[in-house]
Formats: structure tokens, sequence, C-alpha cells
């Protein structure tokens, strides 16, 4: 699990610098395309800067993958 790689958007989500985040989580998905908690988090980034199309996407494909984070996740879109 690339959790090391994922944990990398967490910094940079916090400090506002989305599109770092958007990369660490991006290649966290490269490395685990099964990775649910990473599509969600590139979700709420990509829903962050009005990318609602990126947003959707990632955020069905995380709901996919799990439906525990997909109830957790629910509320914020």
């Amino acid at each position: 699990m690339p959790s090391s790689i994922t944990t990398l958007g967490w910094p940079t989500r916090e400090t506002g610098e989305d599109a770092r985040a958007i990369e660490a989580y991006e290649k966290a998905i490269e490395l685990d395309p099964q990775y649910a908690a990473a599509y969600m988090n590139l979700a709420l980034r990509y829903r962050k800067r009005h990318e609602m199309l990126k947003a959707g996407q990632n955020d069905r494909k995380g709901c996919q993958l799990s439906e525990e984070l997909c109830r957790k996740y629910a509320s914020r879109f």
C-alpha cells in the first residue's frame, strides 16, 4: 500500500498546495489503482478547485472500491 505517497498529500493539502497534493494522490493511484482513500482525497482536492467533473469521477471510483469510505466522505459531496 503506498500510504507514504498518500501522506505526502496531507501537508500540501493543509498549506493549500493543491497541485502538489493532487500529484501525490495521483502517484498513489498509479502505484495502487485499488487504493480507495487516494481517490477520495483526490476528489476533495478537485472539489476545492471547483473541478467538479474530476471530483465526481474520483469520488465514484473511490465509492466503487470502498463503501465505508464512500459513506464517510458522502457529506463532503
